[in-house]
């Protein structure tokens, strides 16, 4: 399935496309009364929708004036496919901009995983709405968009450096493993056992860098748009010794120079 895209989409004029979305999903799918699904706070919301080609808007959510985000709703048949972390990172990033300190949201009890993997804490005993059971989760938020809002891992930009240089440590030297077993492997050639060895470490570095800046992008900025030299101002770093050296492409994917 190709990637989603997700547009504020004011009340005023996405109104139908926000409505059919959530009463497909809240009242046909979840049986929530459709007085208790419109309660009138929609005017005053900002709300995204999330667009996948060939199939028009198959999801929203909306961030109330308080900094509560909520009516997140996915198409069933387009869900696993990252519309709603992707319409997720758009609501944090209008709370982020919008000044908001911190964003809470009541989550029903079979999605608290998937929220508690952006971030969010659930707080409290859990609790029914529409008869549905539901729990309290928070995130607090970081107005310098150079630190990290990640709760729980990291803060701070030079925390999740540390921690991308700690886990490429922890590859190179198990790479480095693959490195001596293919010179003992592959034949006659050192030098062909020599360069598998390295783009064998190569791949499970690109691995371990693209995880975290993709940590990063969620509280943040998307990949896309990731500005290394401010980030990284000695470039993407790489295993001792190893004769690589790693970029982003114009789709905010890592890549490397040597092995592509």
């Amino acid at each position: 399935m190709e990637p989603c895209r997700v547009l504020e989409a004011p009340w005023e004029t996405h109104a139908e496309a926000i409505k059919a979305i959530r009463f497909k999903v809240f009242v046909e799918e979840q049986r929530v009364p459709p007085d208790l699904e419109l309660d009138g706070r929609d005017p005053a919301c900002r709300h995204v929708l999330a667009e996948l080609p060939g199939r028009g808007f198959v999801g929203t959510g909306r961030l109330l004036p308080d900094g509560h985000i909520g009516r997140l709703a996915v198409l069933a048949d387009c869900r696993g496919a990252g519309v709603g972390r992707a319409m997720m990172g758009s609501l944090l990033s209008l709370a982020r901009a919008a000044g908001f300190p911190e964003v809470v949201l009541h989550a029903q009890e079979q999605v608290v995983g998937f929220y508690a993997g952006l971030g969010f804490r659930a707080e409290g005993e859990r609790f029914f709405e529409a008869g549905i059971p539901h729990r309290l989760m928070r995130l607090p938020l970081v107005a310098n968009p150079g630190t990290i809002g990640y709760h729980g891992v990291m803060k701070k930009r030079g925390s999740a450096i540390i921690m991308l240089l700690f886990g490429i440590v922890i590859i190179g030297f198990l790479a480095a493993m693959l490195g001596r077993q293919g010179v003992t492997t592959t034949g006659t050639d050192p030098r062909t056992a020599i360069d598998r060895g390295w783009e064998a470490r190569c791949l499970a570095t690109k691995a371990t860098i693209s995880q975290a800046l993709q940590l990063y992008a969620i509280q943040n900025e998307p990949m896309k748009t990731l500005d290394l030299n401010r980030l990284m101002p000695g470039g993407l770093p790489t295993p001792q010794g190893c004769p690589c050296s790693y970029t982003l492409d114009p789709s905010g994917n890592v890549v490397c120079r040597t092995h592509h």
